[in-house]
């Protein structure tokens, strides 16, 4: 861990582009949040409708019993990426984009972070798109003249944008708070929807599983093709985990590595793999008993009391609210408040990000979620691969606290940009564009080996990065 000492001798550097509250080594006194409350932010953070329509689409490329193995796998694959990087905030307290600077440099950092931004402000958009059509439904329902149109919508997401940016915008604390109440509420919901299923789709849940693929009139899901898209809604988070980890109460001393991580690896196990393989089966399952797969068309349509409709709208309201408050604005507000530091801070980051949330009006592309998934997906494989190329094998856990802050420290590299990090990155984004059913494990693979080569029997010396050179010293 970062000592007391360190901390507060950084805070006392003048501020700068490198150098703010929000980019330090959090402190003991800064990690409240305990493991059970990250198990209930992750189960709010996995009720997302976006895996509802992901599941639908799959079918009838895959069988049922096929689309609930990708999505099991894809998942698991990201909660072993999660736990992997999760260590950078567990054991030092860094946020994703300042770790970053280690990797690509003090002004290169920047590319892969706006990289990392641009498909959570798209995510963030989607998210909110889905609450507020569920929204403009409460009230059709309730106000018989309410028109309900288009532009309706879009009021709603402007003001539900604006909202959401608010209570991320008040930190960790107020993330966390909102996730233990609501958390619980969204379980019963998906504990309905999988009753209405199951009740009025007039099949079991055996006979659902066991339903085959069938035929297809247009471009056929292979189950890779279906593991990798998985991978996609958290491939980034894979990336900037320690921007949670760095919070969650721990013994950052623990020497033992699965002990120390232990406090973030059972709440994400528990809080992700079940959740999203239990809405991708309901998901399925509607796309399969009704022909929806949009799942507040879905929800609208239930021959339920209105009451009781209103009730489940309301609270998939709040599942977005809750996925993207920490997985699709706080990652991108950290992002910019980092990128344009001093001049940015953390609220203003969220409000950037709700404006290009706006702008790319992703709601447009809602048919083609999976296959952004897995762009997103091969995208940032590469920086996933890479961050566990540096912090395990080239850094071997033992990091420069004091050079991330300083302009002239040991992530100079060439005026502030390291070649081999990009050289890396592209050759892992081109590896896993040749096969792009298993696009972001190569693009894990490959960027992060080629990566390791290069700095390992070149980069290393060249700009003198002796916290790995001190590794493999004879």
């Amino acid at each position: 861990m970062v000592s007391e000492k360190l901390i507060q001798e950084l805070s006392e550097l003048p501020k700068s582009r490198l150098v703010d509250k929000n980019q330090l080594p959090t402190r003991m006194s800064e990690r409240k949040m305990t493991p059970f409350s990250f198990m209930l932010m992750w189960m709010g953070t996995s009720i997302l409708l976006a895996v509802f329509t992901n599941a639908a689409n799959m079918f009838p490329s895959l069988g049922i019993g096929q689309i609930l193995g990708a999505v099991a796998l894809g998942n698991l694959i990201t909660v072993i990426t999660l736990a992997i990087n999760g260590d950078i905030g567990i054991t030092y307290g860094l946020n994703f984009p300042v770790y970053l600077r280690s990797i690509f440099g003090y002004t290169g950092c920047y590319v892969p972070s706006v990289i990392r931004a641009i498909p959570a402000c798209f995510w963030y958009g989607f998210q909110t798109y889905l609450g507020a059509e569920a929204i403009n439904m409460i009230l059709v329902k309730l106000v018989p003249s309410w028109p309900g149109t288009y532009g309706c919508v879009l009021g709603i997401i402007v003001v539900f944008l604006t909202v959401q940016c608010l209570t991320t915008a008040k930190g960790i604390g107020a993330i966390s708070k909102f996730e233990d109440v609501v958390t619980p509420l969204m379980f019963l919901v998906m504990l309905y929807l999988l009753y209405f299923v199951l009740n009025k789709g007039g099949m079991s849940a055996g006979e659902i599983l066991a339903t085959p693929a069938g035929e297809v009139t247009g471009t056929r899901y292979s189950f890779f093709y279906a593991v990798t898209a998985m991978t996609g809604f958290w491939a980034t988070m894979a990336l900037n985990i320690p921007d949670l980890t760095r919070f969650v109460k721990c013994n950052p001393d623990e020497p033992n590595w699965l002990k120390r991580n232990w406090c973030s690896i059972w709440p994400q196990l528990v809080g992700i793999i079940p959740m999203m393989t239990l809405l991708a089966f309901i998901g399925a399952a509607a796309m399969l008993t009704s022909g929806h797969w949009d799942p507040i068309q879905y929800i609208a349509g239930m021959d339920s009391p209105t009451w009781l409709l209103i009730v489940m709208l309301l609270l998939s309201v709040f599942a977005q609210w809750s996925s993207n408050i920490s997985s699709n604005i706080l990652p991108p507000a950290n992002i910019f408040s980092t990128v344009f530091a001093p001049k940015v801070s953390f609220p203003m980051g969220c409000a950037v990000a709700g404006i290009l949330a706006f702008l790319m009006q992703p709601w447009k592309l809602i048919d083609r979620v999976v296959t952004a998934n897995l762009v997103v997906g091969i995208m940032l494989g590469g920086v996933a691969g890479m961050m566990i190329a540096d912090y395990y094998f080239l850094h071997k856990r033992k990091l420069n606290i004091r050079d991330f802050y300083v302009e002239d420290g040991e992530y100079t590299f060439a005026k502030g940009w390291n070649p081999c990090a990009f050289i890396a990155y592209i050759v892992g984004t081109v590896g896993g564009l040749l096969y792009t059913d298993l696009g972001f494990l190569l693009a894990m693979l490959v960027g992060g080996v080629t990566y390791y080569l290069l700095m390992r029997f070149w980069g290393a010396k060249k700009y003198n990065q002796t916290s790995i050179l001190v590794n493999f010293e004879k």
